[in-house]
């Protein structure tokens, strides 16, 4: 099972807020919430919940005809390969509409993550969000290592993205 956009999981002092009414919004699953700092200078003036219909209406509608094309593997696993060896890639698996990299570290941390990429789609709940791709996390009980190992590599894989936007061109 996918976690929900987890955001609402995610703790404390995170540096996003959001505010009560936020549990009335149609985007409330995929939103990330409103950075404090931006709460604390201006507050939450001009933040209203949208409904369904206008949540709709953001929606494009070439993408809600069309799936776009997924990732070749071979770009995705050179994506996903990091620097200096931080993670390992234990296994990649890639369809049509999404990809699942199983992340680990070895001695002494002793992490894993699956990592489940799909095309961006701000309609879509994930756990984070980069250029190209909406990224959750398959399964549950992570440990905040598990979940920083999950950060580090989906900082890492937004940093690649240049490469893999061109070769998409």
């Amino acid at each position: 099972r996918l976690l929900d956009s987890a955001k609402a999981l995610a703790p404390a002092g995170r540096g996003f807020a959001f505010q009560p009414s936020c549990d009335l919004c149609a985007m409330r699953a995929m939103c990330d919430g409103v950075p404090e700092a931006y709460v604390e200078q201006f507050g939450w003036a001009g933040f209203s919940p949208l409904t369904e219909s206008q949540r709709e209406a953001l929606i494009v509608p070439e993408e809600r005809e069309k799936p776009l094309p997924f990732v070749p593997e071979a770009v995705l696993r050179d994506l996903l390969t990091p620097p200096a060896g931080e993670w390992t890639l234990v296994s990649l698996s890639v369809n049509d509409r999404e990809a699942f990299a199983d992340l680990k570290v070895g001695a002494p941390h002793h992490l894993a993550i699956t990592l489940v990429l799909r095309p961006r789609s701000d309609t879509e709940p994930a756990y984070r969000r980069t250029r190209v791709f909406n990224v959750s996390l398959s399964g549950r009980g992570y440990r905040r290592m598990d979940e920083e190992l999950a950060r580090v590599a989906i900082r890492w894989l937004a940093r690649r993205e240049r490469s893999l936007l061109k070769t998409l061109e």
